[in-house]
């Protein structure tokens, strides 16, 4: 955001809003939705945090927030930047998901399918019914 650019805040977000205010206001240049820019800035604290936590190669952003676009990503970039420049370091990639708003929807059903269709977990039934691969029928356990 520039000296120059004039926040404008957007008041109830129905259809209008959806499909003619908010896309009106982020394509028409030097005008910014303030709250999209505040919560990219507050975006941006939260990847610095996930950042200094895990130390990734590459975040990856993905959901519904993504239908803002380049006005809620653009600050979270900056500030991530910012605070990698302050502390000398090369920031993560911040990537978009190639599932964009749908991104959380097909996270969950693959996190079902695997659960579903994974290979049986040998250790995990031992230790769920009790019996091990070293136990004989006596209880009788051996060692490897």
């Amino acid at each position: 955001m520039t000296a120059d650019t004039i926040n404008v805040g957007l008041i109830g977000y129905g259809f209008a809003g959806q499909v003619f205010h908010a896309p009106l206001l982020r394509t028409t240049p030097g005008l910014s939705i303030a709250a999209v820019d505040a919560a990219g800035r507050q975006l941006g604290i939260l990847l610095n945090n996930l950042w200094a936590g895990f130390d990734p190669m590459a975040i990856v952003i993905g959901g519904p927030a993504l239908q803002l676009g380049d006005a809620f990503i653009a600050p979270a970039r900056h500030v991530l930047a910012a605070d990698a420049h302050a502390a000398m370091l090369q920031p993560p990639a911040i990537r978009t998901s190639h599932f964009g708003a749908q991104a959380v929807a097909v996270g969950a059903a693959a996190l079902a399918r695997y659960r579903v269709t994974r290979p049986l977990d040998m250790l995990h039934i031992e230790r769920e019914t009790g019996r091990g691969a070293g136990a004989r029928s006596n209880g009788i356990a051996l060692s490897h």
